[in-house]
Order: structure tokens, then sequence, then C-alpha cells
């Protein structure tokens, strides 16, 4: 028998965290929605909102069609949430 993974639940702050991380090379919204791990209707609700704030940009390319990116913003945001991590975790 498997050993069953605990399931534990997420703060909002991981969340977006792991979104921005996860869109800092750029990727598609599918991929995206897979790495963070979250179901359809979270994604959409997590990303209008990145999008919004300007912390997640949408890159239309030539012929690949269309990736989500971390803008400048989002890594001053995801940086200051690491940093912030490491002194909760003191």
């Amino acid at each position: 028998m498997k050993a069953r993974k605990k399931q534990y639940r997420r703060s909002r702050t991981k969340v977006i965290e792991s979104m921005l991380k996860a869109s800092l090379l750029g990727t598609t919204k599918t991929r995206l929605m897979y790495r963070t791990g979250l179901n359809y209707t979270n994604f959409v609700e997590y990303l209008s909102k990145l999008l919004e704030h300007n912390l997640i940009k949408r890159v239309q390319l030539s012929n690949q069609g269309i990736i989500y990116k971390t803008t400048t913003e989002g890594k001053e945001v995801l940086k200051a949430l690491k940093e912030a991590e490491r002194h909760i975790d003191l």
C-alpha cells in the first residue's frame, strides 16, 4: 500500500508565490496551472488578480501562442515574499 501525501491548505501568499515563481521564465497557461497545483476555478481567479495588479503579464509570441511571464514588479514582490519568509522562519 502506498503512503498518501499529507495534504494541507496553502495560504494565499504561498499560492501567489508559487505562481510568480512558476512563471519567471514564461510558461503556458496550462503548465502554470499544473505547476501550481490549483483547480481551474481557483487558478483563473488568482491569474486574473495577478494580471490586474501587473505582477504577471500575458505575452503574445509570434508563432507559439501566448505565455505568461512574471513582470519586474512581480519579481520584486516574489523577492519580498522570500525575504519575509526568511525572517519568519528564524
